[in-house]
């Protein structure tokens, strides 16, 4: 991990910490559209940037590629994935501007428990961390980031954890019941 890159993940994470959790971060003002997607916009230098939610139900023919711990009981439910785009993207996104990040992060977690909420008990949401470079999905970095983000903003009904999508890492998320 390059020395920067480190500097940024404890910034961030002493960050967070300090305050304890994103409840104090203003967040972006959002639609939702559906029970499936949720957008906002920033301002940027001048320039509009769209930022959509988007939950996406998985095929049934790669849930099995999934690696759940058997306290899920995931060949019993329906799996969707939560993914958000900054500008039509999936990978990095102004990591210079720390308060923009986060005010970002925190409007996407939000997103994602409002459309949460109206999905069915026996669900699962995965949520994976795309690379900067958009090949691949273990940013170690960015799973870390999000780890810490769930651990401390979702609600207590929910079970987080993480697991294995052929050899990717991802976080999930499901209601205990």
């Amino acid at each position: 991990m390059k020395h920067e890159n480190f500097s940024l993940m404890k910034l961030l994470e002493n960050i967070l910490n300090e305050v304890g959790d994103l409840k104090n971060i203003k967040g972006y003002e959002y639609i939702l559209k559906g029970k499936d997607e949720g957008s906002f916009t920033i301002h940027l230098n001048n320039n509009e940037i769209a930022v959509n939610v988007i939950i996406k139900r998985a095929e049934d023919d790669i849930k099995s590629l999934f690696n759940f711990p058997p306290i899920i009981k995931a060949d019993q439910k329906e799996m969707y994935n939560v993914g958000f785009l900054v500008g039509g993207e999936d990978t990095q996104f102004e990591k210079t501007n720390l308060s923009i990040l986060m005010r970002i992060l925190k409007t996407v977690m939000d997103i994602s428990l409002d459309l949460i909420k109206k999905y069915p008990n026996d669900t699962i949401f995965t949520f994976f961390a795309t690379s900067k470079t958009g090949k691949g999905f273990n940013d170690s970095q960015k799973m870390n980031l999000y780890k810490l983000i769930m651990q401390k903003n979702i609600p207590t009904e929910y079970r987080m954890g993480e697991s294995e999508f052929l050899e990717n890492k991802f976080l999930y998320l499901t209601k205990i019941k």
